[in-house]
């Protein structure tokens, strides 16, 4: 089993060491040319003259290299070509086949620990609105960008990179004994799960308002041409939650948009797109208090 998931890199060594053995003697026949040709102008010019070839064997060289350059090249291109590859970056993204983005999660560490430790140390020698500046410099941007996309993975995949977002979140407290919701809420940072839930309810607000590119036009479906009956979804102006039989079905944007727009409140979804993005950030914040530390957001 293991054989077989290393096989694309096994043939690429393969085809590697076949093209070594294949150039190896034109190389070694340069390096015989080279010798000879400096032997010859060393000895035909005299040792007064030496200094004004010095820089010849590099010249040869580089003339002899002319002949076994293009079937180097195109080597490496048959071996791009017919290596399979399980994943690629596209605008920032990392696409793999198998669609669980752990790819693309696995580099997002690697960006947040380095912020992580600046915040860790600039909390000593500055105040706390500059540490909220330089979070949402550094580290905002990653985990908001196509959130809408990797979000959809697995828990056990996210669950590191949401341990590694409230260590650095830890580092805007203010006092020792907030609790890391009310870091979150006196910062007015959102989780990784509120990041989704709020790019997919401005996702359903554009695609409400026919903001969107026409692929999408008759994505989802209305309830009221499901049904005619005056339910409560219905009277709200909600789409059609499609029944899924997998977990990954439930992960699909035609399940979490209709799941997402039905539970933003109507007071808010039909709003401007700029209140939206205000009001629906601060009713998720709203989720974050406790049942005896309720506070008026909106």
């Amino acid at each position: 089993m293991i054989l077989f998931k290393h096989l694309h890199l096994i043939l690429q060594c393969l085809l590697m060491i076949l093209i070594y053995i294949c150039l190896h003697p034109m190389l070694e026949l340069c390096k015989e040319k080279l010798k000879m040709k400096f032997k010859i102008l060393t000895t035909g010019l005299g040792q007064t003259n030496c200094q004004l070839i010095t820089t010849k064997p590099d010249t040869l060289y580089k003339t002899d290299l002319k002949v076994i350059l293009p079937y180097l090249i195109i080597s490496l291109l048959i071996v791009n070509k017919f290596v399979k590859k399980n994943d690629i970056k596209y605008l920032g993204i990392i696409l793999d086949n198998k669609r669980n983005w752990k790819p693309h999660i696995a580099k997002l560490p690697i960006h947040i620990s380095k912020s992580c430790g600046i915040l860790s140390k600039l909390r000593h020698y500055t105040t706390q609105p500059v540490l909220k500046a330089v979070y949402n410099a550094l580290i905002h941007p990653y985990l908001n960008y196509a959130v809408l996309n990797w979000d959809r993975a697995s828990k056990t995949t996210i669950q590191p990179l949401e341990n590694l977002k409230n260590k650095a979140v830890k580092f805007l407290k203010t006092s020792n004994k907030a609790t890391l919701d009310e870091i979150y809420i006196q910062n007015d940072i959102l989780t990784i799960n509120n990041l989704f839930k709020m790019s997919a309810g401005k996702f359903m607000h554009s695609y409400e308002n026919n903001q969107l590119p026409s692929y999408f036009n008759q994505y989802f479906k209305s309830i009221l041409t499901v049904h005619k009956y005056a339910t409560r979804l219905a009277c709200s102006n909600n789409f059609f939650l499609p029944r899924v039989k997998v977990s990954q079905g439930q992960c699909s944007l035609k399940f979490i948009g209709p799941k997402v727009w039905s539970e933003i409140p109507d007071h808010i979804k039909f709003r401007s797109y700029f209140d939206l993005k205000h009001l629906f950030k601060n009713f998720l914040l709203s989720g974050l208090v406790g049942a005896n530390q309720q506070k008026e957001f909106v």
